[in-house]
């Protein structure tokens, strides 16, 4: 099969994204929820730090490739704070809102999909 040099480009630029995208369609990880509490864990020690003694302004958190894990729902819930998600895959990021159902009282984080090299947010 013949491909032009134009498209031959295209799929060369994007194919780690292809595969991803794919990857993220056709698989189920069966350790998401230890993972995610892990991960919690991890960043709630971080954020404890980097509060310390500081204000107490609401807490602004864009997790990028967070896949289907929870974490961002409970740093939501437990520090009252504005949450973003980022992942290349909406079906991930629909799995782990559907995985944090019971994590969650009325506010729901913002999820974004889309490409980490051109993340769409003002800096």
């Amino acid at each position: 099969m013949w491909i032009s040099p134009g498209r031959s480009k295209l799929i060369e630029r994007y194919r780690a994204l292809i595969g991803e995208l794919g990857w993220h369609s056709v698989t189920f990880d069966g350790t998401i929820e230890s993972m995610s509490q892990s991960h919690y864990d991890s960043v709630l020690e971080a954020v404890r730090a980097f509060r310390s003694g500081r204000g107490f302004e609401r807490l602004r958190i864009l997790e990028v490739g967070c896949y289907a894990h929870t974490t961002g729902y409970k740093l939501m819930r437990e520090l009252d704070a504005d949450v973003t998600l980022f992942d290349i895959s909406a079906k991930a990021l629909a799995l782990g809102r559907r995985l944090a159902g019971d994590h969650v009282s009325g506010r729901v984080p913002r999820l974004v999909a889309g490409d980490f090299h051109r993340l769409p947010f003002e800096a």
